[in-house]
């Protein structure tokens, strides 16, 4: 690896990107995402705990540009970053991705459009700031991963703020200098533990990676300053979150290595944590395939691989939050409601003391082939089904739909984009914004201005 450090690197690369040098796929897969992030925000913007941040934003009156989405009002970027990050991942359906086991886009989408806002940039700009936001916490997270998950760390914050610093740098045309400045700030800002899954803060850590980093870019674009070598040096980030003394990778590779072509990002089809989606998956074909009924079942039994548990903490949930971290409950609601969806996760549905009585009978554990795969963000899962009848069903699963391997088409995006609008209901700007997101290449600043403008109601 060349001897310039990793952040003046990453640097080079964010001030100098163009959006002629971004390969057409890569662009496209951009889009996508930031289509993927604007479906879930709307939505989101009505849960709980994106009310408690309104209502601190609230104690911080601003007239800027900045968009709160969901809202139809605006606020300074850092607390439209605030909001707008914690809204997009609170129904936890947004964006996962393999290099860094995390939520990418949660971070780094809510720091490009307030950054677009207050500079009035068009779509090739955002597409250029989310591309160097994403290529650049991949490649940090590349040289350190899966150690700093193992560590316990929540990699969407533990990597995010490097995301969105590097999007708002790109935004704000930064020198090198300031590009390293605000990555080394961010070094500094890094955090997110992961023991705070099943609660409020889980989200919050989207939305505090996204206000971090934009501030981060706005503190070094005043002139203050950090190392550049805040990544590998002695007592540096790599050191501080993954205890490692080496890089897993021999070099950085920005502008020759894509991400976002090579490892992908993971759509999700299922608005909760993503380490249930395999089981979902199988056990919904099985059922679909043969009329299985909850009734018909004495037990079920989950093999999983080592993140899983780290993930699925919750085992007899008590509300639609905890919920979203509960094997047992993910399966009871498809069993018992008949699908897993924006609606199955209230505070209601969990309580229902059918639910409750039948999350009894799922147990979960590392089975040991799946955790000879390592520590791997992918969910495989080998499920064995006890019925009444005294019969034994098996089924495995290793990945779910929407992941690079298995995409979803662009009608189901399409799709995933009108039902959320419609959960929000905000139907009536679906088909503009979708027209706008699904060509943003050729979208103009006042476009772009549009988008997340709409008050948002919980239609569900």
């Amino acid at each position: 690896m060349t001897d310039a450090p990793v952040l003046q690197r990453c640097a080079e690369f964010i001030a100098n990107l163009t959006y002629e040098a971004i390969p057409e796929d890569v662009r496209r897969e951009a889009q996508n995402a930031l289509g993927d992030f604007v479906a879930v925000t709307m939505p989101g913007a009505v849960m709980p705990v994106s009310e408690d941040i309104l209502r601190y934003v609230k104690t911080r009156p601003s007239e800027d540009p900045c968009v709160l989405f969901g809202e139809d009002a605006t606020a300074d970027a850092v607390s439209a970053c605030l909001f707008n990050g914690t809204a997009s991942h609170s129904l936890d359906f947004d964006d996962t991705a393999p290099s860094s086991m995390g939520h990418p886009t949660v971070s780094i989408a809510p720091a490009v459009f307030a950054a677009a806002a207050e500079r009035q940039k068009d779509g090739q700009a955002l597409i250029t700031a989310y591309v160097a936001g994403l290529e650049v916490m991949h490649q940090i997270s590349r040289l350190c991963m899966p150690e700093v998950s193992q560590a316990g760390w929540h990699t969407t914050l533990a990597f995010g703020a490097f995301g969105a610093a590097a999007a708002a740098s790109s935004l704000y045309e930064a020198s090198v200098d300031e590009c390293a400045w605000a990555l080394g700030i961010s070094a500094t800002t890094a955090g997110g533990v992961r023991a705070n899954f099943g609660t409020k803060t889980k989200a919050l850590h989207a939305g505090l990676s996204a206000a971090n980093g934009i501030q981060n870019a706005k503190l070094a674009a005043c002139g203050i300053t950090a190392n550049p070598a805040a990544f590998e040096a002695s007592d540096g980030f790599m050191q501080c979150f993954s205890r490692l003394d080496a890089f897993k990778e021999d070099e950085i590779r920005l502008g020759t290595f894509w991400d976002l072509r090579e490892k992908g990002l993971n759509f999700k089809s299922y608005p909760c944590c993503s380490g249930s989606h395999p089981a979902i998956e199988a056990l919904t074909i099985y059922r679909e395939e043969h009329g299985l009924k909850a009734e018909d079942i004495e037990s079920i039994h989950c093999g999983v691989s080592l993140l899983s548990p780290r993930e699925l903490t919750c085992h007899r949930p008590q509300n639609a939050v905890e919920g979203k971290f509960s094997m047992e409950y993910a399966l009871s609601s498809l069993l018992i409601y008949g699908h897993v969806g924006l609606d199955s996760f209230t505070d209601e549905k969990v309580r229902n003391p059918a639910i409750q009585d039948f999350m009894g009978k799922i147990s979960m554990a590392i089975d040991d082939e799946l955790a000879a795969l390592g520590f791997i963000g992918y969910a495989p899962v080998k499920m064995t089904i006890k019925m009444r009848d005294g019969s034994e069903v098996k089924l495995r699963r290793m990945r779910a739909k929407g992941r690079p391997e298995l995409p979803l088409t662009l009608e189901e995006h399409q799709a995933k984009f009108f039902d959320c609008m419609r959960y929000a209901g905000c139907e009536a700007h679906a088909q503009s914004w979708w027209d706008i997101l699904s060509n943003l290449k050729d979208a103009s600043a006042s476009d772009v201005a549009r988008i997340g403008r709409a008050k948002a109601r919980k239609c569900y």
